[in-house]
């Protein structure tokens, strides 16, 4: 195992405490829990070696992977911004549809009552045109039957005037009776 890879364990931490102390001065050197955080998982690769690789940078990022990390990050926005702007543009067309549908069904039902509205004024002009047609030939009937009572009254007057005549003219004619 190299040495850079070795990490910093327990022992050296303790050892790296005591100096310039008679050990029991230890605690009060902040420097110690320091690398007690750092060998206990303190965000430094966990138990300082104590299990993985044994790297004390276990977590240590380097600028490439963190280069990459970044593109990652803001290859997964533009997919985030992508699939966003896909959803609402879905649900404005869904919306749009919707509307449309209201639309047409709004625009169907005023059809069917101008349709409803037509019939109900063609029946009602049937109607009327029935009933001028009905009264127009009972005038029509009447105005015949008063034209042909009227010609057989004249008729009938120019039979009681020949009549007339023919009595006046019928005792001239024949002689007196004795």
């Amino acid at each position: 195992m190299e040495m850079a890879n070795a990490g910093v364990g327990l022992g050296d931490a303790l050892m790296l405490a005591k100096q310039g102390s008679n050990g029991n001065e230890m605690w009060n050197n902040p420097f110690v829990y320091l690398i007690l955080l750092a060998a206990f998982g303190g965000g430094f690769g966990g138990f300082g070696g104590w299990g993985g690789n044994g790297s004390a940078f276990q977590g240590a990022v380097t600028r490439a992977e963190l280069s990459e990390g970044l593109d990652n990050q803001d290859i997964k926005a533009s997919l985030r911004g992508i699939q966003s702007g896909m959803c609402d543009g879905f649900y404005t067309v869904g919306m749009n549809e919707k509307e449309t549908g209201y639309k047409v069904a709004s625009v169907g039902e005023s059809i069917n009552r101008n349709i409803d509205a037509l019939r109900f004024e063609g029946a009602a002009n049937t109607c009327k045109v029935t009933t001028a047609i009905h009264e127009e030939g009972e005038k029509t009937r009447a105005l015949i039957t008063c034209n042909t009572m009227q010609a057989l009254r004249d008729k009938l007057a120019d039979k009681d005037r020949e009549l007339l005549y023919l009595k006046l003219k019928l005792p001239a004619t024949t002689p007196a009776a004795a």
